[in-house]
């Protein structure tokens, strides 16, 4: 009879450790999740501004380039006009 109360002492402290440890690794587990979820919203909030930014420049560099095309095609009409205006009186 002795054996058996030292034997369910001792279980119910193993048994009482034994909860103590999943408990502490429960909430170590919950922590963690906590911490991959603050990681992963850091994560798309940076990816969402990168996103941004990039189609921003890309909307910039687009507009520049047609502005650049646009001066580019109004020298030539202008040089040519120039050209023939000018190029009449050297001939004769």
């Amino acid at each position: 009879m002795v054996e058996l109360s030292v034997e369910n002492t001792q279980i119910k402290k193993y048994n009482s450790n034994l909860q103590d440890q999943v408990n502490k690794y429960v909430v170590l587990l919950s922590e963690e999740k906590e911490e991959k979820k603050g990681r992963m919203e850091k994560y798309d909030t940076l990816q969402t501004r990168y996103h941004e930014q990039t189609e921003r420049f890309s909307t910039e560099r687009i507009g520049l380039t047609r502005k650049f095309y646009l001066v580019l095609g109004a020298r030539i009409i202008l040089a040519l006009l120039i050209v023939r205006l000018i190029l009449p009186d050297y001939l004769s």
